[in-house]
């Protein structure tokens, strides 16, 4: 039986499964929320301009492994999800209460393993081996919106076939 060939880069499957994956997180202010769900888009501003939680998927560069495995190519890539809280509109939940909520449900949909899901949440649906969580940072409140930037980081590991980015290894 011949390997399956993938449509698009392992890599390129991993972040659409990332991107996928957060746009069902729910953040609780009085009523669930769901985050406002976006690819890095550097060429179109309007399109990642900054609103209350507004989640940017930022994939950093693939980095290749120093040891690699026979037939494979094993990479490690880190994502950073940019989210917006803006405390105008949290509903009078805390800040702090708010962004402590963006850090752990986005941990949590992106690396807990929750014991029912076939492939593993943290496998990104069978295309990746691990998602392990990196440490979270906030800046601000921003000048004018008193707006505050969360920084949840993720790194997953993954392989392709040798030499081949199509055909995970």
């Amino acid at each position: 039986m011949a390997e399956e060939v993938q449509p698009k880069p392992i890599a390129t499957l991993i972040t659409e499964n990332v991107t996928e994956t957060l746009s069902r997180v729910r953040i609780e202010q009085g009523g669930g929320v769901a985050l406002i769900v976006e690819r890095l888009n550097e060429e179109n501003h309007e399109f990642n301009r900054p609103r209350h939680l507004l989640a940017i998927v930022d994939p950093g560069d693939p980095v290749k492994a120093d040891n690699q495995a026979e037939n494979e190519d094993e990479f490690t890539r880190d994502y950073v999800i940019h989210v917006w809280v803006m405390p105008s509109q949290t509903n009078g939940v805390p800040i702090d209460e708010t962004m402590d909520q963006v850090i752990a449900n986005i941990t949590r949909a992106l690396c807990a393993d929750d014991g029912q899901s076939s492939p593993k949440i943290y496998t990104r649906g069978g295309l990746a081996i691990d998602t392990t969580a990196l440490d979270p940072e906030t800046i601000g409140p921003f000048p004018k919106s008193l707006a505050y930037l969360v920084n949840v980081s993720v790194q997953v590991r993954y392989t392709t076939r040798e030499r081949d980015p199509y055909r995970k290894g």
